[in-house]
Parts: structure tokens; C-alpha cells; sequence
């Protein structure tokens, strides 16, 4: 019993330890945007960007690249 709760420990951990690089990631690049492209997402995005999921944020950020 307590080798399969180790083991579906270990998964979490990996998906809470992927989810919190993910966020930190994304929120260095908001952090790097100049202030069009901060006053963009604010008009795009409800919220807080780094609240999004990182593949939305990601699209978004990838699109706002290539038109700059």
C-alpha cells in the first residue's frame, strides 16, 4: 500500500514541480514585455496573464513576436 502512494506521490510531484516552472516562466516574460505589448495583453487576456494556462499565454506571446 504504501509503495503505490509513494508512487502516485512521486507523478504529483512532477506535475506540481512542471506547473511551477511553467508559471515562473511565463511570468519573466510578461516581465520583459514593453509597455504596448503589456497594454495588449491587458486588453486580450482577462486578468492576470500568469494566472492563464502556460499554453495560452505562450500562443499569445509567440503571436505578439512575430508581429513585433
Amino acid at each position: 500500500m504504501g509503495s503505490a502512494r509513494e508512487s502516485e506521490w512521486a507523478k504529483a510531484k512532477v506535475v506540481l514541480n512542471t506547473a511551477t516552472r511553467c508559471s515562473r516562466e511565463t511570468e519573466l516574460i510578461r516581465g520583459s514585455l514593453g509597455p504596448e505589448n503589456k497594454a495588449i495583453i491587458d486588453q486580450l487576456v482577462p486578468g492576470d496573464i500568469t494566472q492563464q494556462p502556460y499554453e495560452k499565454a505562450a500562443h499569445l506571446l509567440d503571436r505578439m513576436a512575430e508581429t513585433n
